[in-house]
């Protein structure tokens, strides 16, 4: 997973910043605001999953490029 970034405004702070997980396996974000989840799309592989309490779901195998990136988009549009 990539450390997360942003431009402008105030930085929005997430939890781990950064995280190793094993295929199949979980991993708890949590956010200084309220946010949006998602992970970032690899064509031709799975990405795994996050939910809006930011719960991440690696992939049941690892994907053609190598990791993963969990994003995090505050929910009021500023970040």
């Amino acid at each position: 997973m990539r450390d997360l970034a942003w431009s402008g405004g105030s930085p929005l702070a997430v939890s781990p910043p950064r995280a190793t997980v094993s295929t199949g396996g979980t991993q708890a974000f949590t956010a200084d605001r309220p946010v949006t989840w998602s992970v970032a799309a690899q064509a031709g592989a799975g990405t795994g999953s996050i939910d809006a309490a930011g719960s991440f779901t690696a992939p049941a195998a690892l994907p053609p490029l190598g990791g993963v990136e969990v994003r995090a988009a505050a929910a009021d549009g500023t970040l």
